[in-house]
């Protein structure tokens, strides 16, 4: 008598090519982007002006905004010749910074491209979307209009001491109460935020590959494995006995593989 499968009965399970992994949440222009809107542009350059002292040290900081003197003119106004000749890229080295010129179209695709090396991003917000956002009570600008690009907003500056954040914000923002809000003249404060913020923004680091170089560099190979036991619990760590760290990991499996004595790979590898 056959015995019966239950397995057969169950339909087939749909085929996968790769493995489901997390896929990185990347905006319009970043991986961690903040559109500031809700002022004139003048004053959100203003205040990127005064943040980028407190955050470039740790961040590199990329700013998006819109030319006004060329906003309105035709397709090829403020072109250089080479641009209007035909070029489609134009890079010049102004001695102190580089310009890339191109008459490609800013979209979706485009933009993480130009600023794919940038660990922040600030965008004015009156010009162009972001992720995330932060947003000024001007009464000069009110955002009245603007509720579809407040998706969700991470801080909100008030332009008075005490201001009340408008009716039609507390209803169009979830837990409009619970945003943090500082005030727009507290610079030291908000940029305190925006680290705080990109901090907790950031996956954390897994591993580590070095690659190339001699075995006997063990002083970089020593302080490299230091650096990442200080910031990741779930470090293993894999190197030769010539380098092997002189202090304790948190508990987890240590391997050792063996290398080809003339391998052109660093016998030292952070294993992801």
């Amino acid at each position: 008598m056959p015995m019966n499968n239950p397995a057969a009965n169950l339909p087939p399970k749909p085929r996968t090519k790769h493995a489901a992994l997390a896929r990185p949440n990347i905006g319009e222009f970043g991986r961690h982007e903040l559109a500031i809107l809700g002022a004139p542009c003048g004053k959100i350059k203003d205040l990127v002006t005064r943040l980028l002292p407190h955050l470039a040290p740790e961040l590199s900081v990329g700013y998006v905004d819109a030319d006004h003197a060329t906003a309105d003119a035709d397709d090829t106004a403020g072109a250089s010749p080479m641009l209007q000749a035909g070029a489609t890229a134009e890079l010049t080295d102004k001695i102190q910074f580089r310009r890339l010129d191109q008459p490609r179209a800013m979209d979706k695709f485009s933009q993480p491209e130009w600023l794919a090396h940038q660990s922040l991003v600030l965008v004015n917000g009156n010009h162009f979307r972001a992720k995330q956002q932060i947003i000024i009570l001007d009464p000069a600008k009110p955002l009245d209009r603007k509720l579809d690009k407040l998706t969700d907003v991470q801080l909100i500056l008030r332009v008075t001491e005490g201001q009340a954040l408008p009716e039609y914000l507390q209803n169009h923002l979830p837990g409009a109460s619970q945003i943090p809000s500082l005030d727009l003249a507290d610079t030291d404060g908000i940029a305190a935020f925006v680290k705080q913020w990109w901090q907790a923004s950031v996956p954390p680091l897994r591993g580590l590959v070095l690659a190339g170089g001699k075995v006997s560099g063990c002083r970089l190979t020593r302080a490299v494995c230091a650096t990442m036991a200080r910031n990741s619990a779930s470090t293993w760590p894999s190197y030769s006995p010539p380098c092997a760290p002189t202090y304790t990991y948190p508990a987890a499996p240590i391997r050792r593989p063996s290398y080809p004595p003339r391998s052109s790979l660093s016998p030292t590898v952070f294993w992801i």
